[in-house]
């Protein structure tokens, strides 16, 4: 049995349904394609995204990461930041020398006093002499001749890039690094 090649009315049966299929190929191909740019942008975007995301988890991680390293760096060189004397609880003149270690240099040093009962930081006249061991010494200065007997004062030395004016410390130096307190009572 024969397929007829023609039918009836006289065009050729095959390249009509040729040409039916090659049309609805060639939308299933575009549709595909369709399909596979909308598919390829859909995982760009979601590369792009989960990109970002790594990098901000690996930047907030830095911060973080130097962050730590900046305080533990502070902690340890702190450890060698201190007051030698007088020492906690030790009883001071109005006038009394204070004398620490330091691994600060190249930096002005200066004694910031408390009286506790006030709250207020006063910066002694300074900077400190720094020695090239790191020693230091300075002049702190314990209420006035009758104010201050017998009250407690806090002593703190700082080390900062920053030249301070002696009196009330109204704002710490952003790069100030302070050693430990002091507390000590003035001589009734």
């Amino acid at each position: 049995m024969s397929l007829p090649t023609e039918p009836p009315d006289g065009k050729p049966i095959w390249g009509s349904w040729l040409q039916g299929v090659s049309r609805e190929l060639v939308r299933e191909l575009v549709r595909l394609q369709s399909k596979r740019r909308v598919f390829d942008y859909v995982v760009g975007v979601a590369g792009i995204l989960a990109a970002l995301a790594a990098f901000a988890l690996l930047y907030v991680g830095i911060v973080s990461l130097k962050s730590q390293v900046r305080l533990v760096g502070q902690e340890v060189v702190k450890g060698g930041f201190r007051i030698t004397s007088p020492m906690n609880g030790d009883t001071v003149e109005p006038l009394e020398s204070v004398r620490g270690t330091t691994p600060f240099r190249g930096t002005y040093h200066y004694i910031v006093v408390r009286a506790v009962k006030a709250g207020v930081d006063v910066v002694q006249p300074g900077p400190v002499s720094v020695g090239e061991g790191g020693s230091w010494v300075g002049t702190a200065k314990f209420g006035d001749t009758n104010v201050g007997l017998g009250e407690l004062f806090m002593i703190r030395c700082v080390a900062t890039m920053s030249k301070l004016q002696s009196g009330v410390l109204t704002s710490e130096p952003k790069d100030g690094v302070f050693t430990d307190p002091v507390l000590v009572v003035r001589r009734k």
